[in-house]
């Protein structure tokens, strides 16, 4: 323990970094819940400093969020599906069946050809 540290425990004025950043805090996590959980620290960040002014860093904010236990929701990304695949599952085990002109799929609707 250094020397000034000790002292500081002495006369009972430790420092506190919970006041340092209280403020910076609730910003943060006021700012998380506004946008319903979809920004991460880089956007969090702009918008502090455009809102409010108060000057953090990017890593600050981060760490922040990680002790508050605030995580973006990153959304998944957009996959088409191909229309067979939005078939029923029961229609995908039939076969195509083409009878007398009309093609049968197994499904309610029918289609004509010609």
């Amino acid at each position: 323990m250094s020397r000034t540290s000790y002292y500081l425990y002495a006369k009972e004025n430790t420092y506190n970094s919970d006041k340092k950043y209280h403020r910076a805090k609730h910003e943060i996590r006021k700012e998380f819940l506004e946008n319903m959980k979809r920004y991460g620290s880089r956007r969090i960040k702009v918008a502090i400093i455009a809102e409010k002014g108060i000057e953090l860093s990017c890593k600050t904010v981060a760490k922040l969020m990680q002790k508050q236990g605030s995580k973006a929701i990153q959304p998944k990304s957009f996959v088409p599906k191909p229309p067979i695949a939005l078939m029923e599952k029961e229609s995908l085990k039939t076969c195509f069946q083409i009878k007398k002109g009309i093609l049968h799929l197994g499904l309610t609707n029918q289609t004509k050809f010609g």
